[in-house]
């Protein structure tokens, strides 16, 4: 793949992350699929993980997975983008 300002990221965050089978997974079949995107396994770690899952669209992540233990930091960060 060609990686250019026109590829989409996608990503996985946790802490720890460094295991994960994602990025083998998701890079397989967007490969396959002919999409131009690449999937990154990033590790979040401090006091609020919050406020960096609500920064991700505006560093241009297009979309992510989140694991344990943010999981509830996301579920916040969706309810203050929603306004619930």
């Amino acid at each position: 793949m060609n990686v250019t300002g026109a590829t989409a990221l996608y990503a996985v965050i946790g802490d720890p992350i460094q295991h994960s089978l994602s990025p083998a997974i998701h890079n397989h079949w967007l490969k396959d699929a002919g999409i131009n995107a690449i999937y990154a396994a990033l590790r979040v770690q401090g006091e609020n993980p919050e406020a960096l899952i609500r920064a991700l669209p505006q560093i241009g992540i297009s979309g992510c997975n989140v694991t344990i233990p943010h999981k509830e930091a996301a579920l916040r960060a969706l309810g203050h983008a929603l306004h619930i």
